[in-house]
């Protein structure tokens, strides 16, 4: 009987190993997506942003970051952007 119990035991704790490494598995995947497309959609954001400041407009010019940081910043047309000054 003691012998069964033992048994039943080492199949128990390796049932238990496999489901634990299947769900760290799980959630190391989860985690790596959801990280990897937070990490897409801030470059998205910050290549979108700044193309403002560094282009040349369609010939009107870059936008000066010290003087744009403390005004409202919008878009106009598709690609002319205006500051508005209070």
């Amino acid at each position: 009987m003691e012998k069964v119990n033992q048994l039943h035991n080492k199949n128990n704790i390796k049932w238990k190993n496999i489901v634990d490494k299947t769900t760290k598995t799980f959630f190391l995947l989860s985690t790596l997506i959801s990280a990897s497309f937070i990490i897409v959609i801030v470059v998205f954001i910050a290549q979108k942003g700044i193309i403002p400041f560094i282009s040349d407009n369609d010939e009107l010019g870059s936008v000066n970051v010290l003087n744009s940081l403390p005004k409202e910043f919008g878009l106009m047309d598709q690609h002319l952007y205006q500051v508005y000054m209070e």
